[in-house]
C-alpha cells in the first residue's frame, strides 16, 4: 500500500496525468467547438495549413516533419492546434538563447586549445576538423583505459574517488539512491567532504526521479555536495520530455575522468537483474583530454548556477604516456548542429574494412541506413549488435524494423546477444578508430538530448574493445531476415503504428 501510495504521489505519475488530462481536456474542447461553431472547422483547418508550411519551411530532419505533417492532413480541424499546444519543444526562448551563449563562453574558453591536425591518415584527420569545428580540441598526453562491465568500472571509480585530493565532479542521466552503487559511492565521498575536496553533482530530474527520495538535493546540500537538478519536472502547458542530460560523467582532480553508458544504478553493474545480463562499457581517461570533459560539466554548471567559471584551475597537471588522439565533445540538441549522428555517419564512410556497432536500440533514418548499405555493397563487413533481452519491447520492435533493411545486405551481420540487455554505445572501426560515449543509435540520443563522446584514434584500449566485441558475438546468435519479417498482420499494422511515432520513442 505505501508503494502505490508512492507512486501515485510521485511527481512523474502526478505530470503524467496532468499531461493526459490536458490532450482530453484539449480533444473534448475541439470536438465541441466544432458541433457548435461552424467557422472553428474553417478557422482549425486554417491554422493546420499555416501550420504545414512553418513545419516544411523549418530545419528539423525529415523524420520529424512528416510525424507531425500527416495527422494535420488527416485530421486538419484540431492537428494545427495539436501541433501549437503540444509540439516537443519545452524551453523557453529566453532559456534557448542562454543556452547558446553559455554554449559560445566554453568554445571561446576552448578555443586556445585548438591546433592543427597531426600527421595522421587524412581521413582521421577530417573527423578531427569536423569535431573540432564545434571548437572540441584533440589531445595526445591521454591514455584510455576501458572497462568492459558496471563491476569493472565500480571498482575503479571507488579507487579514484578514495584518492582525490582537490575535486569530484559527476554528472549522470540516472543515479539511484537506494542502490548499492550509490551506497559505496556514499560514504566515500562524505570522507572526502570531510578532507576538504570540491564535490559537484549535476542529475537529471526525469532520469532520476523515480530512482531516488524526496529531498534527495537537499540532503545533499547539506552533507556538503553542491547540486544542480538539470530540466526539472514541472506543470506545464508543453508536455514533452524532451532534451534530457543523458550524460554520465565522474572527474576526480580534473586528472581522470569515467564516461560510457553506465549509470549510477544497480542493474548496470549485474547486481540486480531486470533484462537477464546486463551487458555495458566504459572508458577511463587520464591525462589532457579529461579538460574537455570538465568543460563539458562547467558548461552545464554555469547555465543552472548563473556563474562563468574559469577553466584555468582545473588543467590537468598529471603527466601520462601518449596512448593514440583522444577527443571528448558534447552534443545539443538544441544548436542543430547533431554532431554525434554527422560524425557517425562520417566514420562509417571511412571504414575500408569492418565496422562494429552496439546500441541498446537501433531507430534510425535513412541516411544512415543508406550508408551503412554503401558500405555494405563496397565489401566492408558490418557487426551490429543489439540485446536479447529489451528494457523496452515497443522500442525493440521499432528496432527489428530497421535492422529488417540491411539483414538482407551481404556483408552484414545482425547480432542478438542472447544472455541479456546490451547497453554498451560503441562504434569502432578498421581497429584503428572508436567513438564510445552516451549516445545510442537512435532518434532521442542523435536529435533530443544531451550527450556525451569520446573520439580516439590509434590507442591501445582498441585491442580490449575488440576482445569485448568479438567476445560478444561469440555469445550472440544472427538475426536473420527472415525472423525479423516473419511476422502476423496485426504485428505488421502494431509496428507501422510505432515506426510513425518512432521519433519520439
Amino acid at each position: 500500500m505505501k508503494r502505490f501510495l508512492r507512486f501515485i504521489t510521485h511527481k512523474v505519475t502526478i505530470v503524467s496525468l496532468l499531461a493526459l488530462l490536458q490532450i482530453a481536456f484539449f480533444l473534448v474542447a475541439v470536438f465541441l467547438l466544432s458541433d457548435q461553431i461552424r467557422y472553428f472547422n474553417y478557422v482549425s483547418i486554417a491554422i493546420s495549413a499555416l501550420m504545414i508550411i512553418f513545419i516544411l519551411r523549418s530545419d528539423k530532419i525529415g523524420i520529424y516533419k512528416t510525424a507531425w505533417i500527416i495527422p494535420m492532413l488527416i485530421a486538419p480541424v484540431f492537428g494545427g492546434l495539436f501541433y501549437l499546444f503540444f509540439k516537443p519543444i519545452n524551453y523557453s526562448r529566453k532559456r534557448y538563447q542562454k543556452e547558446l551563449i553559455n554554449a559560445q563562453k566554453r568554445k571561446e574558453k576552448l578555443a586556445p586549445y585548438i591546433k592543427e591536425t597531426i600527421d595522421i591518415p587524412s581521413v582521421y584527420q577530417k573527423q578531427i576538423e569536423h569535431i573540432s569545428h564545434e571548437v572540441w580540441p584533440y589531445y595526445e598526453n591521454t591514455k584510455i583505459t576501458f572497462l568492459g562491465s558496471g563491476e569493472e568500472k565500480l571498482t575503479k571509480v571507488i579507487e579514484k574517488l578514495e584518492a582525490a585530493k582537490k575535486s569530484i565532479f559527476i554528472e549522470y542521466f540516472i543515479l539511484e539512491e537506494r542502490g548499492e552503487i550509490w551506497k559505496a559511492m556514499w560514504p566515500v565521498l562524505l570522507r572526502k567532504i570531510d578532507e576538504g575536496v570540491d564535490i559537484k553533482l549535476i542529475y537529471d530530474d526525469f532520469g532520476c526521479s523515480m530512482r531516488i527520495h524526496k529531498g534527495f538535493k537537499k540532503r545533499l546540500e547539506r552533507a556538503g555536495i553542491e547540486t544542480v537538478v538539470f530540466n526539472p519536472l514541472r506543470i506545464r502547458a508543453n508536455v514533452a520530455a524532451n532534451y534530457r542530460d543523458h550524460k554520465k560523467i565522474i572527474i576526480v582532480d580534473s586528472n581522470v575522468a569515467f564516461t560510457g553508458g553506465i549509470n549510477i544504478a544497480d542493474e548496470y553493474a549485474n547486481i540486480k537483474n531486470r533484462f537477464g545480463h546486463w551487458h555495458d562499457a566504459a572508458i577511463m581517461i587520464e591525462g589532457d583530454a579529461v579538460f574537455s570533459l570538465t568543460a563539458t560539466f562547467f558548461e552545464t554548471w554555469d547555465l543552472y548556477k548563473d556563474t562563468d567559471t574559469d577553466y584555468t584551475p582545473y588543467i590537468p597537471d598529471v603527466k601520462v604516456e601518449s596512448d593514440g588522439v583522444v577527443m571528448p565533445f558534447t552534443d545539443s540538441p538544441l544548436d542543430n548542429n547533431h554532431l554525434n549522428k554527422s560524425l557517425f555517419t562520417q566514420m562509417i564512410f571511412s571504414a575500408k574494412k569492418k565496422i562494429f556497432i552496439t546500441s541498446p536500440y537501433f531507430v534510425v533514418d535513412t541516411d544512415l541506413i543508406n550508408t551503412l548499405k554503401i558500405q555494405a555493397l563496397s565489401g566492408v563487413e558490418i557487426h551490429i549488435i543489439v540485446p536479447g533481452i529489451p528494457d523496452k519491447r515497443y522500442v525493440y520492435v521499432v528496432t527489428k524494423y530497421y535492422l529488417k533493411h540491411l539483414a538482407n545486405m551481404p556483408n552484414v551481420y545482425i547480432h542478438k546477444y542472447e544472455p541479456g540487455f546490451i547497453h554498451s554505445k560503441i562504434l569502432y572501426i578498421d581497429d584503428e578508430v572508436a567513438a564510445v560515449g552516451t549516445c545510442n543509435f537512435d532518434f532521442r540520443s542523435f536529435y533530443l538530448h544531451y550527450e556525451n563522446t569520446v573520439w580516439f584514434y590509434n590507442s591501445s584500449s582498441l585491442v580490449d574493445i575488440k576482445k569485448y566485441l568479438l567476445d560478444t558475438i561469440d555469445k550472440s546468435r544472427l538475426f536473420t531476415y527472415k525472423e525479423l519479417n516473419h511476422h502476423n498482420f496485426i504485428y505488421k499494422v502494431y509496428q507501422s503504428l510505432l515506426v510513425g511515432v518512432s521519433h519520439l520513442l
